[in-house]
């Protein structure tokens, strides 16, 4: 139940605004969280967010998404990639901005995929967790879910 809901993909395709909403709120956790991992300034993931979204909505790519060849979660995360290293890319001296990233123990190379992978599917457990927590919130008493929490 707790998966990329397909209605949701459904009404973006059709350009509903609440759907837009509902996207956004949904996932922009996860892609500001996966910005950082990629390492993004602060100052740059507001951007990331709306070139990830304008990048689903623009391209048409949630046309794109097929589910029998893999997982939302892995398409959102390639784009989310994508879009990270092109901002870096962007940066005035995208040199010294590669150097910073190594400085503070970031690695863009293929031998830090383990670990980015690793964190990518823990934060998405998170999500999943949370979507479940708001999802029964309305179906029990309050004290119950700070209990779980704890």
């Amino acid at each position: 139940m707790f998966t990329t809901r397909r209605t949701l993909l459904q009404k973006l395709n059709m350009g509903s605004q609440v759907a837009w909403d509902d996207f956004d709120q949904t996932y922009r956790k996860l892609i500001l969280l996966r910005g950082r991992d990629r390492g993004l300034r602060n100052d740059e993931l507001d951007d990331l967010v709306q070139t990830v979204l304008i990048n689903i909505f623009k391209s048409n790519s949630i046309f794109k998404y097929d589910g029998s060849k893999g997982r939302f979660r892995d398409y959102l995360k390639t784009i989310i990639d994508r879009r990270s290293f092109d901002l870096i890319r962007k940066r005035k001296n995208a040199l010294e901005s590669l150097n910073e990233l190594g400085d503070k123990g970031i690695v863009l190379s293929s031998d830090d995929h383990e670990v980015a992978e690793k964190h990518w599917e823990e934060e998405w457990q998170k999500h999943l967790l949370e979507q479940a927590i708001e999802y029964i919130s309305a179906e029990v008493q309050p004290q119950s879910i700070t209990i779980f929490r704890m």
